[in-house]
């Protein structure tokens, strides 16, 4: 009986230690991002856009970023939730790389629960430069959806092609 609790012992001390180190880990290595970046490509920091996001949610931001988004069409619906650390100084930016609106499409079929091309929850201080954005379905055409007090949200020098949409949401366009 006496060995069973010693082997009890060790295994739960072999756990604590595994934790301490996946903790230890995920400090040492999830770094916030500050920088510019780039999606696509050959040789990309992130190989989509929702890479980034996902990096951004996870990291949060210490200081400027910016994503140059390299030419191309990307299918990706964009869902973005409140990123930590961003301010007036501390803002993302999604742009294309060759300043070309044409060139840089972001693109979905929207669906009736998921109509948008990017939906932004509670996210601050994020700008969209020089990118086309595209939904293709005639019922269900939302280009952009902004939810739970989005602020300072900047969209410029971009296309935004929709069919005629007839649905009403709250702070979608």
């Amino acid at each position: 009986f006496e060995s069973q609790k010693t082997n009890q012992r060790l295994t739960m001390k072999k756990l604590l230690l595994l934790f301490v180190f996946i903790v230890a880990k995920q400090l040492i290595f999830s770094q916030c991002l500050n920088g510019i970046y780039t999606i696509g490509g050959a040789s990309p920091s992130f190989t989509s856009i929702t890479q980034a996001i996902n990096t951004l949610t996870v990291n949060g931001v210490c200081g400027p970023v910016t994503f140059n988004i390299r030419p191309g069409t990307y299918i990706e619906r964009i869902s973005m939730p409140v990123v930590a650390g961003t301010t007036s100084v501390n803002t993302i930016t999604f742009q294309s790389e060759t300043a070309d609106s044409s060139s840089t499409t972001l693109q979905v079929v929207g669906t009736s629960t998921l109509n948008y091309v990017v939906k932004l929850d509670g996210t601050d201080f994020v700008s969209f430069k020089r990118l086309s954005f595209k939904n293709t379905n005639i019922s269900h055409a939302c280009l952009f959806y902004l939810i739970n007090g989005v602020s300072n949200f900047s969209l410029s020098n971009s296309v935004l092609e929709s069919p005629t949409y007839t649905t009403i949401f709250p702070s979608a366009i």
